[in-house]
């Protein structure tokens, strides 16, 4: 049985086999009996309670033109900024590292400066065994006075290690702050961060929320009328800075990235200056959800944070664009 819209009463209706959770959150039914025991003990769960979806990185070709653009676009920021050295990129969503080998394997004209940064979860011993990944101490070393008062190596002695010759790469769990110029590439990281659901119905907002009935094995949707802050927290955003405005259609269902807000927010503080490129599913506006539908991501829902370089997201390649943001 699939999930079913809330019906014009309002009533809960029963997520049997969670099959549309599945398209939606495939991760669910691998942990089906966790997500609901944490329902029973939690209450009713929001969305973005769930699992992150399962990952989709571009695979064949299309991996093979990401690389390309990725090697061709960090050319160009480096010759932007005037080469800095070192030079900092960040991939958020980095994988098993096989893109950044592929990227490094095009040979950029910046891989003398350039120190690769590859953030994943889960990842780091499958990215060691494709890339050398050296500890991020040595791409990043000590910093002003490191060197003694008597220290001459500006006349002849040995460089810091921090201005060895690239490119060195290093694998992180979590966003390392950069100190001056650096790009922070996001490749279809973004789009899987958690989304919360919100339904026009009866005249007003409602919000999906996902709850546990005592003695069953699966779900049932269970509609919250929202007030102002029914959808703050602490790394989201309330349903009304999504920007959504109330469809002409009762039963519309709307994704609120509050999730991919919070991440955007504390991302664009992470350098002092750069360029931060998500590479993901885009649209410009806010699209209503089909049956099984995963949203692509809504720009409309995330400009209040700061607004892109570009007003709308530039195409790529196979349903893939890309927005820029200022990093500083």
């Amino acid at each position: 049985m699939s999930i079913r819209a809330v019906n014009a009463a309002g009533n809960a209706t029963t997520v049997g086999a969670v099959d549309r959770v599945r398209e939606d959150v495939p991760s669910l039914l691998e942990a089906s009996s966790r997500v609901v025991e944490m329902a029973r003990r939690m209450g009713p769960l929001r969305y973005s309670a769930l699992d992150a979806r399962a990952g989709s990185s571009p695979a064949g070709p299309l991996a093979s033109a990401v690389a390309g653009w990725v090697a061709d676009a960090i050319d160009e920021w480096w010759e932007a900024a005037g080469r800095p050295d070192p030079y900092t990129v960040v991939e958020v969503g980095a994988g098993d590292g096989s893109r950044a080998r592929q990227v490094l394997a095009l040979g950029p004209q910046c891989l003398s400066a350039l120190r690769y940064v590859l953030v994943d979860v889960g990842f780091r011993d499958a990215q060691s065994r494709l890339l050398p990944i050296e500890s991020p101490a040595f791409l990043f070393p000590g910093g002003p006075g490191d060197a003694g008062e008597d220290d001459d190596s500006e006349e002849g002695g040995v460089a810091p290690a921090s201005l060895g010759i690239g490119p060195l790469v290093t694998s992180l769990v979590e966003m390392p702050v950069i100190q001056g110029y650096g790009v922070v590439i996001a490749i279809g990281s973004v789009g899987r961060l958690g989304s919360d659901r919100v339904e026009w119905r009866e005249g007003r907002w409602w919000e999906i929320r996902l709850s546990a009935l005592p003695g069953a094995d699966g779900l049932v949707e269970m509609p919250v009328p929202l007030d102002d802050g029914a959808l703050e927290g602490a790394r989201g955003q309330s349903w009304r800075e999504a920007g959504l405005a109330a469809p002409a259609e009762s039963g519309a269902r709307f994704a609120v990235f509050g999730e991919a807000a919070g991440w955007l927010s504390a991302t664009l503080r992470v350098a002092e200056m750069g360029i931060l490129a998500v590479v993901d599913r885009w649209t410009d506006v806010t699209e209503a959800l089909g049956e099984h539908q995963v949203p692509p991501l809504a720009l409309d829902q995330l400009v209040h944070i700061r607004r892109p370089i570009e007003p709308t997201p530039l195409e790529l390649f196979d349903g893939l664009s890309v927005v820029f943001w200022r990093l500083g």
